[in-house]
């Protein structure tokens, strides 16, 4: 492959990258958003004995905004990798890190996902019976 394609692959791989990792951070602020605006609501100081579902629904979110950002990390480093791979133009390692990160992580961030389902329904639980 020419160098020039070379180097426009690489650099449109580290641009999904970064829209990937634009995605996942949303993940984590939405999890954390929602942990802050309970905390702040009146339905934590219900009397009607929803507290420690909330509490719980609360750490499901968190959990999964730990998750989340550990898969975020992970892939922003490999972003550095991918970098590199530009002054040596090595696409076919390139095209490896981010399928690399993704098979390490996926459990943890499939994980995520049912987690923050689980928290949310509770939360959501909670405030309708409230």
């Amino acid at each position: 492959m020419p160098e020039d394609l070379n180097k426009d692959y690489i650099q449109t791989l580290l641009g999904i990258v970064e829209e990937d990792k634009k995605a996942v951070l949303l993940y984590v602020v939405f999890d954390l958003a929602v942990v802050s605006l309970t905390l702040s609501e009146k339905l934590l100081q219900d009397k009607g004995g929803h507290q420690p579902f909330i509490a719980l629904g609360l750490g499901l979110l968190l959990i999964a905004a730990a998750l989340f950002f550990n898969y975020f990390r992970k892939m922003h480093l490999a972003t550095f990798e991918i970098a590199e791979c530009l002054l040596t133009l090595d696409t076919a390692r390139a095209r490896e890190l981010p399928k690399n990160v993704w098979k390490d992580h996926k459990a943890g961030y499939c994980a995520a996902y049912i987690i923050q389902l689980l928290g949310l329904a509770l939360l959501i639980a909670c405030y309708v019976a409230a």
